[in-house]
This record gives structure tokens, sequence and C-alpha cells, in this order.
């Protein structure tokens, strides 16, 4: 698969889905967490604004709970070290 701009290969998702939750503990499954995780991405590497999050990543309320939720448990303190 050729990935778009501001996303993760399959090969880089093999590598870090499994330091993800599977589904929300007080809620609903993620519908699709890569996709959850590409959103935050696009937002973070494109320094656009949450509300102008691309529709197909998902509601940018839904994948900004998913990003505000991992941040309050330091979520990328722990990790990141991991993603070099």
């Amino acid at each position: 698969m050729t990935g778009k701009r501001y996303e993760l290969t399959d090969n880089q998702w093999d590598q870090v889905k499994h330091y993800f939750e599977i589904s929300n503990k007080n809620g609903r499954p993620y519908k699709n967490l890569k996709n959850t995780v590409n959103g935050i991405v696009w937002i973070l590497r494109s320094g656009a604004k949450w509300r102008d999050l691309p529709e197909h990543y998902g509601s940018w309320n839904a994948v900004y709970k998913c990003f505000a939720k991992w941040q309050s448990r330091d979520f990328s303190r722990k990790y990141s070290k991991n993603w070099r």
C-alpha cells in the first residue's frame, strides 16, 4: 500500500499498534483504531486545527477526545522513545 502524506504505513502501524488500546473501556470500541491514530498524526504533522481534520479520519471531536485521553495518560512520553 502506498501511504498518504502524514499517515502511518502498514509497516509502521504493525510496529506500534500494540501500544494502543483496542477499545475504549468507558464506551464503544474504536471503529478503526489505525484511522484514529492517522488522524492524530495528520493533526500533529500538519499543524491544522482539530476542526479542520478531514472527515475520512472520523469525527474531529472523537479523534480529539482519543488524543486528549492518551495525552492525559502521558502516552507519548512513555512510548515515544520506542518509535525512533
